[in-house]
């Protein structure tokens, strides 16, 4: 057994177990220990979340109490009981000749049983879990056998349950997104990604971070980058804009929607046309009203004002399409492609448009593949949509008057083989039911209370008693959430993307996702000021 660094003083069910410190010994919040039990012999692991310095309303009993146990007796003093720290029960591990196994604790270790820091081996769970194919980072625990060395990954089918991105700024968002996105490349599974780059970093990166185009040439082709401003990208056909999307892109009184919907049944695809060729022979006067009945003139010079602004020749074509955004990326997510959209300088409007169309029509294709042929659709990629600054769209405020795109695939999305991962500053402005959709939830850093209860209480896992170290994460550490395979949340060193991107690139072929990444302590550990 390893060194001592404490015992049991007493525990209370659920979540508190109170350890007396040995002077000599470092206990840190957020440690995560091993008590063996001195009577049971099991075996807890449990994490640090409190101390409290001069108890007294305990001390002097638990001393006397340490004096009736020989073993006890020795090392300790009834001195030491007055530091005190406090930590919550994370599982219960056994050891067999071929694998660790975690099991819910259930139970509480006996008064004065000895805690000390684990050794490597007592995370075997964690390697054995099946299917966890995308790399992270590394376990950010003190361990006897070196520390941060064991790899921590996330399940890729389990994507389509949605991934969280908690963090202020400065914290490490984009390198956790760029980690997941490089995973996702060199993962052996059927993955693609659609990302939607509010600021133009994920391809080019930034000052301090590299972007995917370090590794292009190393996926052969699978790294794909739209920008809607360059002269011979492709846009979006007027034909892929439904009514029901125009709601999502600009507000429309209830005499326009009815107009976008009269026009969308006697025209389809090309009602946007329609209408615009029909005020203008109003105008002309080549006819004197709207050849739909009910519609008025005021109402249809409006609504075409409106529908000016979407086919703008930026974002969508003012005719037929000539080279097509829509089928473009559609395509490129079929071939496993991580497909980057440059939403910088882009206006509003212009964001709504790409975001919500491309989305929808991810959306719309699988909903007909199920419908069709349901195997076919089993054998399309899993999807990532990643949407920076997702407050814009998934906030309390907005969702209250209305669903829009991203809200049905967090609901819906795992149906049809497709995952969210919002990226979000301020978690207390996200709309509850969409937070708790979220099975994983990756937590770089809150600074306000209300966000780290908010993070709490729509997490799938028991945060309760890591709020305090939320507040505390440095840059590049995190907490992690998972669904039900993995016994607790997870401390996480996430790996740099700047030397895990280069790791690759020296590598001569891509190494299976399953296998831990050889990256040493002092690269892993390497991370600047601010990501």
């Amino acid at each position: 057994m390893s060194e001592i660094v404490g015992h049991v003083a007493q525990a209370e069910y659920p979540d508190s177990i109170y350890i007396v410190r040995k002077p000599e010994s470092d206990l840190l919040l957020g440690d995560i220990l091993k008590i063996r039990d001195r009577i049971t012999k099991r075996e807890y692991l449990v994490r640090v979340y409190n101390a409290y310095h001069g108890l007294t309303s305990i001390s002097e009993r638990l001393a006397s109490l340490a004096t009736k146990v020989p073993k006890v007796a020795s090392t300790i003093k009834s001195e030491h009981f007055y530091d005190v720290y406090v930590a919550s029960p994370l599982c219960i591990i056994e050891h067999d000749a071929e694998a660790v196994k975690a099991f819910p604790a259930k139970t509480l270790p006996t008064q004065l049983s000895p805690v000390c820091i684990p050794e490597v081996h007592d995370f075997g769970f964690l390697k054995d879990l099946e299917g966890f194919d995308l790399p992270l980072g590394l376990l950010r625990t003190r361990t006897t056998g070196g520390e941060r060395n064991i790899s921590i990954c996330l399940k890729g089918e389990f994507i389509p349950r949605h991934i969280g991105v908690y963090a202020i700024t400065g914290k490490g968002k984009t390198n956790v997104v760029l980690i997941l996105l490089l995973s996702l490349l060199k993962s052996e599974g059927n993955y693609s990604a659609l990302v939607f780059d509010a600021h133009n970093e994920y391809y080019f990166g930034s000052v301090k971070l590299r972007g995917l185009r370090e590794v292009e040439e190393k996926f052969e082709g699978r790294v794909k980058r739209y920008d809607l401003k360059e002269k011979y990208a492709p846009k979006i056909s007027p034909h892929n804009v439904a009514p029901g999307l125009l709601r999502y892109i600009m507000e429309l009184s209830e005499a326009q929607y009815e107009a976008c919907l009269a026009y969308y049944r006697k025209g389809g695809e090309n009602w946007i046309l329609n209408i615009l060729s029909e005020t203008n022979a109003i105008q002309r006067g080549e006819i004197s009203v709207p050849t739909i009945t009910g519609v008025r003139p005021n109402t249809l010079f409006a609504l075409a004002r409106k529908l000016d602004l979407v086919l703008d020749g930026v974002v969508v074509y003012r005719q037929k399409a000539e080279n097509d955004l829509v089928k473009a990326v559609l395509e490129d997510l079929d071939k496993k492609c991580v497909v980057i959209i440059n939403l910088q300088d882009l206006s509003d409007i212009q964001e709504k448009i790409v975001t919500n169309i491309l989305s929808e029509s991810l959306l719309d294709e699988r909903r007909a593949l199920q419908n069709r042929d349901p195997s076919e659709l089993g054998r399309k990629p899993i999807v990532l949509v990643v949407l920076e600054e997702a407050l814009s769209v998934l906030s309390q405020s907005i969702l209250r008057k209305g669903d829009n795109v991203f809200a049905h695939i967090v609901r819906e999305g795992r149906k049809f083989r497709v995952g969210l991962l919002p990226v979000v500053q301020i978690p207390r402005r996200l709309d509850e039911d969409v937070a708790s959709q979220i099975n994983t939830n990756i937590i770089l850093g809150t600074a306000q209370q209300a966000d780290r209860a908010f993070i709490a209480e729509s997490a799938q896992q028991d945060l309760a008693t890591l709020t305090n170290e939320m507040k505390m994460l440095d840059v590049g550490e995190a907490l992690v959430s998972f669904p039900a395979e993995v016994p607790f949340p997870l401390p996480v060193k996430i790996f740099h993307f700047n030397e895990y991107a280069e790791k690759i690139s020296e590598t001569s072929s891509i190494t299976p996702a399953r296998k831990e990444v050889k990256t040493s302590k002092t690269e892993v550990d390497v991370a600047p000021p601010s990501l």
